[in-house]
């Protein structure tokens, strides 16, 4: 992230050579990406080359829809921090929640938010949900009306 908290094809670039050393996609096993439409993202040639030569897919969201997918997943996450915290007031009458209680709640409040129904869902806020094919999942990208037309 740049100085202001605005992504820049520069600060794009290197992060994605970040991902591409950890990722390990391959051939056999390539990974996807799906970032937001910011324009760091889907027009930086450098990164759609690196994408290319390393076997990972990108597919941009459509702009302002990441929004809506943080909302899903980041809403549920605190909420479940939240409980997590008050089940913790209810077994520690008196005392307050310091630094050494906030990671194990946190932990537990985002192993709670991170299922697999909360995270589809937030793909489906954005018009992504996921397929199942055989043994491997597949993003397909659809808009609503054609959602509609399939009575999904």
């Amino acid at each position: 992230m740049s100085f202001l908290g605005v992504d820049t094809e520069r600060d794009f670039s290197q992060w994605f050579l970040h991902f591409i050393k950890y990722s390990l996609s391959t051939k056999e096993d390539p990974v996807v990406l799906v970032p937001d439409g910011h324009y760091s993202h889907t027009r930086n040639l450098e990164v759609i080359t690196l994408a290319r030569e390393n076997k990972v897919d990108i597919i941009c969201l459509p702009p302002h829809s990441s929004h809506k997918m943080d909302k899903v997943f980041l809403g549920s996450l605190k909420t479940f921090y939240c409980q997590e915290i008050e089940k913790w007031f209810r077994s520690h009458p008196g005392r307050v929640v310091t630094v050494y209680q906030i990671g194990e709640l946190f932990g537990n409040a985002y192993k709670r938010a991170a299922t697999g129904e909360i995270v589809p869902n937030g793909f489906w806020v954005t018009g992504l949900f996921l397929v199942t094919r055989t043994s491997s999942d597949h993003i397909i990208s659809l808009c609503p009306q054609t959602i509609k037309m399939l009575h999904l």
